[in-house]
């Protein structure tokens, strides 16, 4: 018995934990190195102390002599074969967290108290920094302008912020444990539900959401989901930011109706203009050319009846009027709305339009025709057309060209219209600061006409080098206009 004393004595000496003996009568009568480092007393100070009136404030002295005479007596006490923590007061007043387990032990049928004393101070700090951190994410989670969603493997909620709950309006114990979709609009479900299926593969998502209030309005969000792994790289969930953006997207609402207005507006336009182009040519074309070829053939009648006459060179004179006048009403006619456009289709009219206008100006001309769908709708028809003479117009008013390429064809379910020329060209941006400032009409119209048929235009130009316009157009036939 004695050598199993003093081989416990030894290992408690050596322990890194403190370890305290005391006593039937509270008396300490073991304390080690550990406990004069833990507590700052040497094992001189202490030895046959009442452990409370070292340890403990005089305003606990009693509380405890009672507690410890119940266990003196029974070897039983609220603490014994408990482990608990306690800050306690070291010898230089500074504080200091502790682990305290207690046991009790019949030493000569006396109960005995043995205590083992860890220090926990760094552990301790290591908890209030933790909880400090929390409490700091916490507020800064719950103070966040922007809502955070947490959701797990399965997509249900497990986590959502004050702003979430604002957001959609119901309290955060209605959406725990509520998948995400079930707070969705259903006209786009399924593809949501896919988008969000890849966040499982570590992908990132950034993507607008249509969801539904608690009052069963709409809410558009935008969100910006993160994958959560652990430390296997294993999927537990996903963490989202979510931004509100309804009112913009109401903006963007009214902003679209006001260009579908103003594209329809500017559509009706177009065709209204065409339409009156079409009736003053004919107008020109039927009434007032006719007019002047029966004036033409009058003249020419009294001009066969009097060939001896004094008069003859006025009559000649007023028939080389007539004619010139029959030219520009035909060629006024053209420009407005060229009859050929409608009798015989577009790449018959661009053609006449390549060679007499163009070639007229003494520009060479090459133009090509592939494949071109002779069924082509008018609108289609019409666009190109315009795009086409306001392009060659500027080849021969700017470019000081010698020799202009065009091409007309069809490719990837669209009309393509080439036009290249080999003049002066243009430096591009000064062109577009014009168009900004209203002071390029043509472009503009070019643009305009191609937008409101979902085209596009691509213009192309270096100073001496030319100029390359590149115009597509969505391909839309008469028979498909039926349909």
């Amino acid at each position: 018995l004695h050598e199993s004393e003093e081989k416990f004595r030894k290992l408690a000496e050596s322990a890194n934990d403190g370890v305290i003996i005391m006593d039937n009568d509270a008396n300490i009568i073991f304390w080690n190195k550990a406990d004069e480092e833990i507590f700052g007393y040497t094992k001189k100070e202490v030895i046959g102390k009442k452990i409370y009136s070292l340890l403990l404030r005089p305003e606990h002295h009693q509380s405890f002599i009672n507690r410890f005479d119940h266990f003196s007596k029974t070897g039983e006490g609220p603490f014994i074969d408990k482990t608990f923590q306690k800050n306690i007061v070291r010898r230089d007043g500074t504080k200091l967290w502790i682990d305290v387990s207690i046991f009790s032990i019949d030493l000569e049928g006396k109960w005995n108290t043995i205590g083992i004393i860890r220090n926990v101070a760094k552990q301790k700090q290591a908890e209030e920094m933790l909880t400090a951190s929390e409490e700091k994410y916490r507020q800064i989670v719950e103070t966040a302008r922007e809502g955070i969603w947490v959701l797990d493997t399965r997509m249900r909620t497990t986590y959502v912020n004050k702003q979430i709950t604002e957001m959609l309006g119901y309290s955060e114990a209605e959406m725990l444990g509520k998948t995400i979709f079930d707070f969705m609009d259903n006209t786009e479900l399924h593809t949501k539900k896919q988008n969000l299926e890849q966040q499982k593969s570590g992908l990132k998502e950034i993507d607008d959401l249509h969801l539904l209030r608690k009052d069963g309005s709409d809410l558009w969000v935008i969100v910006s989901m993160s994958t959560m792994l652990d430390e296997n790289s294993s999927f537990i969930g996903s963490f989202a930011m979510v931004t509100d953006i309804t009112k913009r997207k109401e903006i963007e609402g009214k902003l679209n109706r006001a260009m579908s207005r103003m594209e329809t507006l500017s559509k009706l336009l177009i065709e209204s203009q065409e339409a009156e182009r079409r009736r003053i040519a004919r107008e020109l074309h039927d009434e007032i050319g006719q007019s002047l070829t029966a004036l033409k053939i009058n003249f020419q009648s009294v001009q066969s009846l009097h060939k001896k006459e004094k008069n003859i060179p006025h009559i000649k004179d007023g028939i080389e009027i007539i004619d010139r006048l029959i030219e520009q009403v035909r060629n006024l006619s053209f420009d407005l709305r060229p009859s050929m456009l409608d009798d015989l289709g577009l790449v018959s009219a661009l053609k006449w339009y390549a060679e007499h206008t163009v070639k007229h100006s003494g520009i060479k001309v090459k133009f090509i025709a592939n494949n071109v769908n002779g069924n082509l709708s008018p609108d289609i028809e019409t666009t190109c057309f315009r795009v086409a003479t306001e392009a060659l117009t500027n080849v021969i008013r700017h470019s000081k060209a010698k020799e202009v390429n065009i091409e007309l064809y069809e490719q990837d379910n669209e009309l393509h219209l080439f036009i290249k020329d080999d003049g002066v060209g243009f430096d591009p941006e000064k062109i577009r600061a014009k168009v900004l400032q209203g002071k390029s009409l043509g472009l503009l119209g070019m643009e305009e006409r191609i937008f409101l048929i979902h085209g596009n235009l691509k213009l192309k130009s270096v100073l001496n080098q030319g100029t390359e316009v590149h115009a597509r157009f969505p391909l839309t036939t008469l028979d498909n206009l039926k349909e």
